[in-house]
């Protein structure tokens, strides 16, 4: 397999990966904040579009912070032969 086709599989891997972290993150994490009232309860001080975020908007914010968390904090790659 050359380096290309490689690199477009591992970059594939990790898209479905932090896709499906996500998303079976940001379920219980938005029923918490908006269904329980987590975000009201304790974060009052916030605008009210940080207070009930649409279900999209808690993923898109998960997939981000990951894609930055694996950009700043990198993890190294076992070089194979």
């Amino acid at each position: 397999m050359n380096k290309i086709a490689m690199v477009v599989v591992a970059t594939a891997a990790l898209m479905f990966g932090w896709a499906i972290a996500a998303v079976f993150f940001a379920i219980p994490l938005w029923l918490l904040w908006t269904g329980l009232g987590f975000g009201r309860e304790y974060f009052d001080f916030l605008p009210d579009a940080y207070l009930e975020p649409d279900f999209l908007d808690v993923v898109g914010l998960l997939l981000i912070v990951s894609i930055l968390k694996t950009a700043i904090l990198p993890q190294p790659v076992a070089e194979g032969k």
